[in-house]
């Protein structure tokens, strides 16, 4: 970016979140409380700090800064690659068929990325008139068989870990996948969301990064 290539990173709480692990920094320890310390502090604002810099270059090249400007760009070639999640890549397979290739977020000083992995998974009332049947069709469209047509036909990643993968796209979100950060199904995530989703305030409006993550784990951690 800083030579010239045009790259539409999303910028947003969702997005950027694995350049968190990039430099070190935790949002949440392993019970789901927010990481306070001043190393912490220093390690994701060393992140926020980076992303600054990737978005002026991207502000002062009027390059897109989001996922839905960045669609047309990406598919028609004048930018050489986006940030995404893989529920985009049927749009992006479509106009771009083997030019496409998918890559991890770069890994940074402290080690490799940690983006958001969001599972899909089938829930069942105990109340449920039939809930044997439930059960039954939801162990059918997790199974081998499945998953494999959904992951040929719809462009799925299987979480079944016995189906075999021979698309390399679906095989490069595996691989990025390996090191990602399970998106925590608790009350601690609307804190995260509601304390840390403000970038502007740095991107445009200036706050230092350092002040910006000071006031968002002391609003995140903050009684109610």
């Amino acid at each position: 970016m800083e030579g010239g290539t045009p790259v539409s990173i999303s910028y947003g709480c969702y997005h950027q979140y694995g350049f968190f692990g990039s430099f070190g920094g935790q949002i949440f320890d392993a019970d789901f409380n927010f990481v306070t310390d001043e190393a912490n502090q220093a390690n994701v604002t060393a992140a926020v700090s980076y992303l600054n810099e990737l978005y002026q270059i991207s502000k002062t090249n009027s390059w897109p800064k989001n996922d839905a400007d960045g669609l047309a760009p990406f598919t028609e070639g004048t930018v050489a690659a986006i940030t995404n999640g893989n529920w985009a890549m049927g749009d992006y397979r479509k106009a771009l068929g083997d030019k496409l290739a998918v890559a991890p977020l770069p890994a940074g000083p402290a080690g490799a990325s940690n983006p958001l992995l969001g599972v899909d998974g089938y829930y069942f009332t105990p109340n449920s008139a039939n809930l044997e049947a439930a059960v039954d069709v939801a162990l059918y469209l997790t199974n081998a068989a499945a998953q494999t047509s959904m992951m040929n036909d719809a462009g799925h990643v299987p979480s079944n870990t016995t189906v075999e993968v021979t698309d390399p796209l679906i095989q490069g979100l595996l691989d990025a996948f390996a090191t990602s950060y399970f998106r925590p199904q608790v009350e601690a995530m609307g804190n995260y969301w509601g304390n840390f989703c403000g970038t502007d305030q740095v991107f445009e409006a200036g706050t230092p990064a350092a002040d910006w993550v000071a006031a968002g784990f002391e609003g995140a951690t903050k009684p109610k």
